[in-house]
């Protein structure tokens, strides 16, 4: 496999680029350059969002109730979709999603089902019902178990189920999009939990300073 320094570089840049707040789709390039510039030095910022051939666009960008965590972007960069799931961003995250989550049960469970969902809805045409087989439901059930407690404020599986069949599509990507995972920290694991969930989907995962899948319990 010959990955070059540049795709290194991309996927590190846009891990970074998860953690700003603000992104939508069809952001105009200038309060995109503003955005990035929260993050970025001027001159980086200007160039993804520049007349090269590598300017970024932002397809879309979703972030959870602060009791979850969970954050993704969508980005296109020189005509490549890719997959950036923020880190951890403040005490809820390191307390929930990496002390309980990651270190005690070996993953981020209420983070990885919130991803799940979003991929979905992000690859289900646009205000159409996203399709749950049983099967699908029972996982991400399964996977959310080991997190009820009180302490995440995870009411229960059923709750869960009860809101995966509201869920309706996004239209950003099509069922059979590749996409290239990135992310740091939180963002690194759950870019692993990604590919366990959707291998189909993904061209390469990059992670950067994350932890792996298991967890002092396994």
């Amino acid at each position: 496999m010959n990955i070059s320094t540049k795709e290194y570089w991309r996927s590190a840049v846009l891990a970074d680029a998860a953690y700003v707040s603000g992104l939508s789709r069809g952001v105009p390039a200038s309060a995109l350059v503003n955005l990035l510039k929260s993050n970025f030095p001027a001159s980086l910022a200007e160039y993804l969002t520049g007349p090269s051939s590598d300017a970024i666009a932002v397809l879309d960008q979703y972030t959870a109730s602060i009791t979850n965590g969970f954050s993704a972007t969508v980005f296109r960069l020189a005509g490549i979709p890719y997959f950036a799931i923020r880190g951890s961003n403040d005490p809820a995250d390191y307390a929930i999603a990496d002390m309980l989550g990651v270190a005690a049960q070996g993953r981020a469970s209420a983070q990885a089902v919130e991803m799940y969902r979003y991929w979905k809805r992000l690859t289900t045409p646009l205000d159409q019902p996203v399709n749950y087989s049983q099967a699908e439901l029972k996982y991400l059930a399964g996977v959310l178990l080991p997190s009820l407690n009180p302490v995440n404020l995870v009411a229960s599986a059923s709750s869960l189920v009860a809101a995966a069949v509201a869920d309706r599509g996004l239209g950003v990507l099509t069922p059979d999009a590749q996409v290239v995972v990135t992310g740091h920290s939180l963002g690194g694991h759950l870019a692993q939990l990604f590919y366990e969930m959707f291998p189909l989907s993904v061209a390469h995962v990059y992670t950067y300073n994350s932890a792996g899948v298991g967890g002092v319990a396994f």
